[in-house]
């Protein structure tokens, strides 16, 4: 069966489920040369059962890759949890820092960035660097964060003189900076309800809020699509002028809000031009064994998820 592998063939086990299917999964691996594992769990609960699982069997640490909550309706409200959690994830796995990945059919299914942009999509904030809070700030607002008053959530941060607050996506503390002139002078962790500085660190890592931040997509470029892709669905619209006028004017509205860095309810169906269809998780694992549980259930739950997002 080993040979099988290195050469590339596929093989089918019977008589194995649960988490004996995960204790042999993580076995073959780990007597395999390649040592890392891709788990693919029929749905998402059985994911998150499966990388419990494997937390026992697996050296190097378990990753549980979710899928993007998308909001193709005109709502603005959502949970950024999960966004969060998506771009640690990814950064784990780009740098390769996993000793196996758990994913549901639509988290392998849904596309992503290409590997290279996760690997340097944070910067830090060190004590004794020098940074130009005016650039700092626009940096941040391009990477998905809120300026506010006093910061009290994750991705916000503020500037009041000298001091900068701010509370990356990726910690569960905010961090005070403190500057002399253009220097990082202190870094404190503060907080947020009572506002007061606690430990001292050196520095700070921040990272973008989501996936759609770090595809970096070029703005005109952006724009030009979306037109032309308007243009092309209009096109099949003959005998309703009416309703292609309004989708070519919610295309042009949304054009111009994606290309200034704007978000707004909706944005999500614009996720294609966005991210692009070129890379999906496995690129960022292409090294692993891939172990697919209940083959049948898998191709089922694809399908219904390539349903849902074609009709919407």
């Amino acid at each position: 069966m080993a040979g099988s592998f290195d050469r590339g063939d596929h093989c089918r086990i019977e008589g194995v489920s649960g988490s004996g299917a995960r204790y042999f999964a993580a076995a073959f691996a780990a007597s395999s040369g390649r040592k890392k594992l891709v788990y693919i769990a029929p749905n998402e609960f059985a994911a998150k059962q499966a990388a419990s699982d494997l937390e026992s069997f697996v050296d190097g640490g378990v990753l549980l890759l979710e899928p993007s909550d998308y909001m193709f309706f005109n709502a603005i409200a959502r949970n950024r949890d999960r966004e969060y959690k998506r771009v640690q994830t990814l950064k784990k796995l780009a740098d390769g820092g996993y000793g196996a990945l758990v994913l549901s059919p639509a988290s392998l299914m849904q596309f992503t960035v290409d590997p290279e942009k996760f690997r340097d999509c944070d910067f830090r904030l060190e004590e004794g660097r020098d940074y130009d809070i005016s650039s700092l700030a626009d940096r941040l607002t391009r990477m998905g964060y809120v300026r506010v008053g006093m910061v009290d959530g994750t991705r916000q941060f503020s500037v009041r003189g000298d001091i900068f607050d701010i509370f990356p996506t990726s910690s569960e503390v905010p961090y005070r900076v403190f500057f002399f002139g253009d220097t990082v002078d202190v870094i404190n962790t503060f907080d947020p309800v009572t506002q007061r500085s606690a430990s001292r660190v050196e520095e700070v890592s921040v990272s973008p809020e989501s996936e759609i931040r770090i595809a970096g997509k070029d703005r005109d470029e952006l724009k030009k699509e979306i037109l032309r892709s308007c243009e092309t669905t209009c096109a099949r619209m003959e005998g309703e002028p009416v309703l292609a006028q309004k989708f070519r004017n919610e295309a042009k509205s949304a054009a111009e809000l994606l290309s200034g860095g704007n978000e707004f309810p909706g944005m999500d169906r614009y996720i294609p031009f966005i991210i692009g269809n070129e890379h999906c998780v496995l690129d960022y694992c292409k090294d692993a064994i891939v172990f697919s549980e209940d083959r049948h259930a898998i191709l089922t739950a694809a399908d219904l998820f390539l349903d849902e997002h074609m009709r919407v």
